[in-house]
């Protein structure tokens, strides 16, 4: 099965909850020398925080980066999500930071997340400070109600 089918195939399975599982087959394919690519651990990753286990998924970003697997964009904003849905808000901030800090330059949908996050979790006062500071950027308009709701 090559990395793509096998990327759909294990989403399926995060999908049900089965992340455990979708590890085991990561590892496998790891351990015979098959290649995994950033959709594959993109694809763990949201497992991970679908099932609210955010110390896993963080956990996975070192694996990723022991495994020579480049993060992207998609990579921390969907662990931003993940943090924002469990009202652990210190962390969506932190991984804000972590990836510019890799030279991944956040995007319209990394701001929506947090500004999203942060106004569910009544943090007006930061979402403010945030918006103040994003650099002139197409918004769209989820990111602008986010804000105003």
């Amino acid at each position: 099965m090559d990395v793509e089918a096998c990327s759909v195939f294990l989403g399926m399975h995060c999908k049900d909850g089965r992340v455990n599982e979708v590890r085991a087959v990561l590892e496998s394919m790891i351990s015979r020398c098959q290649s995994s690519d950033i959709i594959t651990y993109n694809t763990l990753l949201n497992g991970y925080c679908l099932c609210g286990q955010m110390d896993k998924a963080s956990e996975l970003i070192g694996v990723m980066d022991r495994n020579g697997c480049r993060t992207d964009s998609i990579t921390f904003n969907t662990l931003v999500n993940g943090h924002c849905k469990c009202k652990t808000l210190t962390k969506p901030l932190l991984c804000s930071r972590k990836c510019s800090h890799r030279g991944i330059a956040p995007n319209v949908i990394n701001y929506t997340t947090l500004i999203d996050g942060l106004c569910k979790a009544n943090k007006l006062q930061c979402t403010q400070k945030l918006w103040r500071a994003m650099p002139f950027m197409t918004l769209d308009s989820c990111c602008y109600l986010c804000f105003v709701i």
